[in-house]
């Protein structure tokens, strides 16, 4: 009699994302082409969220998140995770390969996942970080982990 083996999660590989192992993609709902991934996987890369508008709410960790206008939220490399539903959401996510992360910027993200799946950021920060990633993906340039790791720190 043969044993039932746990399944394993489908992965995803920072390659999947670009030649450069960084993604940055605006979220407007509905968008069709850029749906996002509704069954539970795993990344090989780190996923930072900023929501500006609206709300959503996802599966991460086998624990259900929600997540409101005006936060940001994080998706660590390895961790199962699948999105649930939005209402009229609309912002940015950053795909990042994990060596653009450095070791402070790892020990941050591990300590923020202790305490909270989402934090608020205050309206100024929100409006330099939407203006930084317009300019980015105007001129696809691929914006800095690192920039996002300050204003995370700074808020």
């Amino acid at each position: 009699m043969q044993k039932n083996m746990p399944q394993q999660l489908p992965q995803h590989k920072a390659f999947m994302l670009s030649d450069f192992g960084v993604r940055l993609r605006r979220i407007v709902s509905p968008q069709a082409g850029n749906e996002p991934v509704p069954y539970t996987h795993q990344d090989e890369y780190y996923i930072v969220g900023l929501l500006e508008k609206g709300m959503g709410c996802g599966v991460i960790d086998f624990k259900e998140c929600s997540f409101s206008q005006g936060e940001i939220f994080l998706v660590q490399p390895g961790q199962a995770h699948r999105f649930v539903s939005s209402k009229d959401a609309e912002g940015w996510i950053l795909f990042a390969d994990s060596s653009f992360v450095g070791r402070e910027e790892k020990n941050i993200f591990d300590n923020f996942l202790l305490f909270a799946s989402a934090v608020k950021i205050g309206g100024r920060r929100m409006e330099e970080l939407k203006q930084i990633a317009g300019i980015s993906l105007q001129r696809g340039i691929s914006l800095s982990v690192r920039c996002l790791n300050e204003c995370v720190r700074m808020s």
